[in-house]
């Protein structure tokens, strides 16, 4: 009884494939030019900084890291000498004080005022027999 993990993680996998396959369809299809050169180490970088700079425990967490990481290099274009020196000092300052992410799953629910976990646990609390679970 319970959720198979094993089975999530294989979906999860195979969405995660399709999507990127569909993706990798479409620039093919609007560049009519695939080149190895264009998929380097610099681009995953950048990826996994999206991920770590939003957070990875909500889904918009990563969607307002790319957001941050792709616009801050451009407000800081004015400073065209010390553009990147400023760019990895903001993001320095921003792991140091928010290593889980910029946005993590507490603060989002605290946000929206949601209050489905906690009510879900006390629910599953008050089925349990007054001696715990064993």
């Amino acid at each position: 009884m319970g959720i198979d993990v094993r089975a999530f993680q294989i979906a999860a996998f195979a969405l995660g494939s399709a999507i990127a396959g569909i993706g990798g369809g479409l620039y093919a299809h609007h560049f009519s030019f695939i080149e190895a050169q264009y998929f380097n180490i610099s681009l995953s970088i950048t990826i996994v900084l999206y991920v770590l700079l939003g957070g990875t425990q909500t889904v918009i967490g990563p969607l307002l890291g790319a957001a941050v990481f792709t616009l801050l290099p451009e407000v800081l274009r004015a400073s065209a000498h010390w553009r990147y020196v400023a760019f990895a000092a903001a993001l320095i300052v921003i792991m140091a004080l928010r290593p889980e992410g910029v946005v993590t799953g507490a603060q989002l629910r605290r946000l929206l005022g949601s209050n489905r976990a906690e009510s879900r646990h006390r629910a599953v609390a008050a089925g349990l027999p007054k001696g715990g679970a064993g």
